[in-house]
Parts: C-alpha cells; structure tokens; sequence
C-alpha cells in the first residue's frame, strides 16, 4: 500500500566501508564472483579496483546511497523519509 512504511537497508555502512569490501576482496569476474549474481557487486569492485577516488565517489553516491542528485533532501522536504538515530 502506498502509505506503508519503506526501510532503506544500507549494507555498506560508509563509503570507506564499502571501498574497504571491494579492496580485499581479490580479483572478481562474473564467471567466478564471491557475491550472488549481482552486477553491483561486479560493478562496485571494478570501480574500487580502477583506483579512482572521484569515479568511487560518484558511483557510490549514485548506486550506493542512491543520492546523486538530491533524493533523500527532495523526499524529506516532503515527509517522505525519516532518519532514525537509534534501532
């Protein structure tokens, strides 16, 4: 239903996080991946693995955080989002 609650799960916690999985994870290709069958996963590992600090931050901003351009400000200024200090 439309007025149910979404939570956002973030399983990399920090983009240092994330960037430490993908460093110490060893080579990775789709045939033989540690993940699931997931092309985040793939993705996020050839972007850590390119050494990038600026394509790492973007692509985590855009498909980690999903927030490029704004969302999560968007979505709060209408009261779509809460942010829970404590679980």
């Amino acid at each position: 239903k439309s007025d149910d609650a979404v939570i956002l799960h973030y399983p990399n916690a920090g983009m240092t996080n994330w960037r430490r999985r993908y460093e110490t994870s060893g080579s990775c290709s789709s045939t033989a991946s540690p993940w699931p069958s997931s092309r985040l996963p793939l993705a996020s590992h050839a972007v850590v693995s390119s050494g990038s600090r600026r394509d790492q931050d973007l692509f985590y901003r855009t498909f980690i955080m999903q927030n490029e351009h704004n969302e999560m400000a968007y979505l709060a200024e209408h009261g779509l989002v809460t942010r829970l200090e404590i679980v």
